[in-house]
């Protein structure tokens, strides 16, 4: 097993809503749709873990549950790697970053569809919590002692932030007893009408 320095966790949410700001943390400046960018490139983490919701999906023929996965993985990277192209490096891009797709529960809009379908998804929200737990274990099991953990709780739906820093914390209550782990929470001020730069706050 490799081990990894530092990780940085963010949710994602709707991208088709998102706008193109500057993103300023500390001393660095990135113009973006997503505060990845800017978190990236001032702390080199290992990894970037990237959590999106299954409720992403646009009005596409699907067959099955695996399908749907696949395509919403290849619709965030496809918007990532646009967004992050010439911030970070293509080495970066293909190899340090991760999207996990996980259940949403409730009704969503598609919005690449001429009627505006609705998307109904039945489920519990302790669903996302309990793979936010799986998937996080994974990843933070190869954490080595002394690293880092960046959690990002700018983007994605409001239980996807409370679910994921649950997760980490709890975590981290039990890697505490054999390594030494930072964490550093980051959440930027809310992109509204006019705004042409935003803060990162941690």
């Amino acid at each position: 097993m490799k081990f990894m320095k530092s990780i940085l966790i963010s949710t994602i949410g709707n991208i088709e809503k998102y706008t193109e700001v500057e993103y300023i943390l500390d001393d660095v400046k990135v113009k973006s749709a997503v505060t990845i960018a800017a978190i990236v490139k001032k702390y080199n983490p290992s990894k970037t873990l990237v959590i999106a919701l299954d409720s992403l999906l646009d009005d596409v023929e699907i067959k099955d549950y695996n399908e749907i996965i696949s395509y919403v993985k290849s619709k965030i990277r496809t918007f990532l790697k646009k967004q992050l192209e010439g911030i970070l490096d293509q080495n970066y891009l293909e190899n340090n970053i991760e999207v996990i797709v996980l259940p949403a529960t409730g009704k969503f809009t598609i919005e690449k569809s001429k009627d505006k379908k609705v998307l109904k998804i039945e489920g519990e929200m302790r669903d996302f919590y309990h793979l936010t737990l799986y998937y996080l274990a994974l990843n933070l099991a190869e954490l080595e002692d002394k690293s880092a953990i960046y959690l990002d709780v700018t983007h994605g739906m409001n239980y996807m932030n409370v679910y994921v820093y649950r997760a980490v914390n709890e975590l981290l209550g039990i890697l505490s007893y054999v390594k030494k782990i930072s964490l550093i929470v980051f959440n930027s001020e809310p992109v509204a009408k006019e705004v042409k730069e935003c803060s990162i706050h941690k």
